[in-house]
């Protein structure tokens, strides 16, 4: 039976990365924690706004409240999340899925960068999209940021990599947390 996730809080954020960031998705090779770090790296690297910093380290927490492969793991964290962070944080997180599939529907090559995973986990996350839906996508206000979001995760799976502790980034999620 899987543990009760924490109350969502900053301090919540954290004990659940504690408690479930060594889940490892077999398809990446790194665990959960690893990927967040290195995806808040490359996204300071990038120099980033501070929410997509936020949003590229919190990203796959729905891989961690509801297990990892989770087929909606993008609204699972996000709706978690949004109970202390704005939207600025959880709406690139909501989409992050969504983008994979506008991307790969508007330049197919890019399944190139993707890992065999994720191009698996497409067919359960809605497949290619639609024109409906590439509309849709556009409308939102978080479609750019989700994006970037997206293609910063594709490039967060090195094993070797060393990015800074998890506590690097209290400050920032504490700026940013409404409670």
């Amino acid at each position: 039976m899987e543990p009760t996730p924490p109350q969502t809080s900053l301090q919540g954020v954290f004990d659940l990365f504690e408690s479930r960031g060594h889940l490892v998705d077999p398809g990446d090779g790194v665990c959960q924690l690893e990927h967040a770090l290195q995806s808040a790296a490359l996204a300071r690297e990038e120099c980033c706004p501070d929410a997509l910093l936020a949003a590229s380290l919190l990203h796959d927490v729905g891989h961690m409240l509801e297990g990892i492969g989770g087929e909606r793991h993008e609204a699972v964290g996000a709706a978690w999340l949004s109970r202390c962070f704005p939207e600025e944080v959880t709406e690139p997180i909501r989409l992050h899925t969504d983008a994979k599939r506008y991307l790969l529907t508007k330049a197919p090559a890019y399944a190139d960068a993707l890992g065999e995973a994720s191009v698996e986990s497409l067919k359960f996350q809605g497949g290619l999209m639609t024109a409906e839906e590439l509309e849709r996508f556009e409308q939102s206000p978080h479609h750019e940021a989700a994006i970037r979001l997206r293609k910063i995760d594709d490039r967060a799976k090195d094993p070797a990599a060393g990015p800074p502790r998890i506590e690097s980034w209290r400050m920032l999620l504490a700026r940013l947390a409404s409670a």
